[in-house]
């Protein structure tokens, strides 16, 4: 019951981008890393691999920039700058798309 609840107050805590949640979430996952890699090696067996695999994809996801940046982990601007660069080349597509279209209309 007791894990039931922390786990409530962890995922609220993740869903509003609260930074205890994200810090925590990242050292429960590194000791489920540590514990999964133990019981391998004690009794190996399918459930303690797919423990290995769920943690691992937790830490890569959280661990990200613009996931740490949701949570105040890191800067907002290098996220809005990746975006705006990302926008820019999808302009400068989109520009030369209507450059090769205007250019037919009128030919």
């Amino acid at each position: 019951m007791i894990f039931a609840i922390l786990d409530f107050v962890i995922a609220y805590g993740l869903w509003v981008g609260k930074k205890w949640a994200w810090v925590l979430s990242l050292m429960l996952s590194v000791f489920g890393i540590v514990t999964a890699v133990f019981s391998l090696f004690l009794r190996p067996r399918i459930g303690e691999f797919f423990a290995l695999v769920i943690d691992l994809g937790i830490v890569f996801y959280v661990i990200q920039p613009r996931v740490q940046a949701y949570f105040g982990r890191r800067p907002a601007t290098t996220v809005i700058t990746t975006v705006e660069n990302d926008n820019a080349s999808k302009l400068g597509v989109v520009s030369g798309l209507s450059k090769i279209a205007g250019s037919d209309e009128h030919e």
